[in-house]
């Protein structure tokens, strides 16, 4: 597991800024994506914070987004407008259950009013969305989806965020091939293959202004 990035103090360096809570699955892909948006400042920092919550030991089901997500909220989660999101992938390779238990913690998460940006089969699509809209070799599986980086790119490390991806041009291009691939909004699960992490990069460049204070 990435270690957990040390909060910054909210009373000093984060009084101005949105506090973006991200609770994800993957314990290297989705933190290490994150964490280089940042490191590139593809993310207004100075308007707003990402802050990465990875799987303890092996608990990488959809419920453990939920049970995580319940503690942050409680822990972290004061100022008004703070947003936490959950982060999580389909993929079939994970159990037949898995889809029932996706589509519940879904349905919890937004009862709580939390935000959910589920990928279609995997997190790898929305990586493959920087560089390509050519979706077509990506099956309910994700190793579908990093054969296809791999075929891209010529080279994909779960553990890396490929450096094409990292760059504005190309984080914009992922928003808008994702998003008319989206249509079926209501499903709690997008359309294979197709990811909502579009809709978490909306909310943070819609939120980069300054707070109110009043």
């Amino acid at each position: 597991m990435i270690p957990r990035r040390k909060l910054i103090d909210r009373a000093v360096q984060e009084r101005d800024a949105r506090l973006y809570f991200l609770i994800v699955e993957g314990a290297k892909t989705e933190p290490s994506y994150f964490y280089a948006l940042e490191a590139n400042n593809l993310v207004p920092r100075h308007r707003v914070k990402l802050h990465v919550f990875s799987p303890d030991g092996n608990a990488s089901a959809p419920t453990y987004p939920i049970g995580k997500a319940a503690a942050v909220a409680r822990e972290r989660l004061t100022g008004v407008d703070d947003e936490l999101w959950l982060v999580f992938d389909v993929d079939r390779h994970s159990g037949s259950n898995r889809l029932t238990q996706i589509i519940q913690s879904s349905q919890e998460a937004s009862g709580r009013g939390w935000n959910v940006a589920i990928s279609n089969p995997c997190f790898e699509v929305w990586l493959l969305l920087h560089t390509s809209n050519d979706l077509a070799s990506v099956t309910e599986y994700g190793d579908s989806a990093e054969a296809a980086l791999r075929s891209e790119l010529g080279s994909y490390d779960k553990r890396l965020t490929p450096t094409p991806c990292l760059n504005a041009e190309a984080l914009s291009q992922a928003m808008d091939r994702a998003r008319p691939g989206d249509a079926e909004t209501a499903n709690p699960i997008p359309r294979l293959p197709g990811t909502r992490l579009y809709k978490l990069f909306e909310s943070i460049f819609r939120n980069q202004a300054p707070k109110q204070h009043v």
